[in-house]
C-alpha cells in the first residue's frame, strides 16, 4: 500500500523536516499513556521529488499491510513554518493541491503560480 504526502509551502531545507510515520494499531496504548516517542514505527515517508515544483515537498511510503488490521499515521512538522499537507493513500506523481499559504512563507521573491486569493506580502 503506498501513501504520498505533499506539503506546501516548502523549501529545500524545511521539506526535510516534515514527514510521516506508520504505526501498527496495537501501539495505541503507548500513545494514550503519553509516551508517543516510545512507539516503534513500521516505516516512514522517503523524500522524493516528482512534480518539479520547488514550493512543495513530497514523501512516499510503500509497504505491506494486512487487510482488516488497524494502522495509524503520524504527520510531523519539525520546522517553525506553517504548512498545508495532503496525505493520499496512493502513489501520486502530481496533483492539484489548491490554494497555498503564501503568507506563511514570504521568502519567495517570484511567485510561480498565483491562486485567486493571493495577497502580496509587503517586504
Amino acid at each position: 500500500m503506498p501513501i504520498t504526502l505533499f506539503t506546501t509551502p516548502a523549501d529545500g531545507n524545511s521539506s526535510h523536516h516534515i514527514n510521516f510515520q506508520i504505526f501498527t494499531g496495537n501501539q495505541l496504548h503507548v500513545w494514550t499513556r503519553g509516551t508517543p516517542d516510545a512507539m516503534v514505527p513500521m516505516g516512514a515517508g522517503q523524500w522524493v521529488s516528482r512534480d518539479k515544483d520547488p514550493l512543495t515537498g513530497e514523501r512516499l511510503w510503500a509497504g505491506h499491510v494486512v487487510d482488516g488490521d488497524l494502522y495509524y499515521v503520524r504527520v510531523f512538522n519539525h520546522t517553525d513554518k506553517v504548512v498545508d499537507y495532503y496525505l493520499i493513500t496512493k502513489d501520486i506523481i502530481n496533483t492539484e493541491l489548491g490554494d497555498r499559504v503564501w503568507a506563511a512563507n514570504p521568502i519567495y521573491g517570484q511567485t510561480l503560480w498565483q491562486p485567486g486569493s493571493y495577497i502580496p506580502v509587503p517586504r
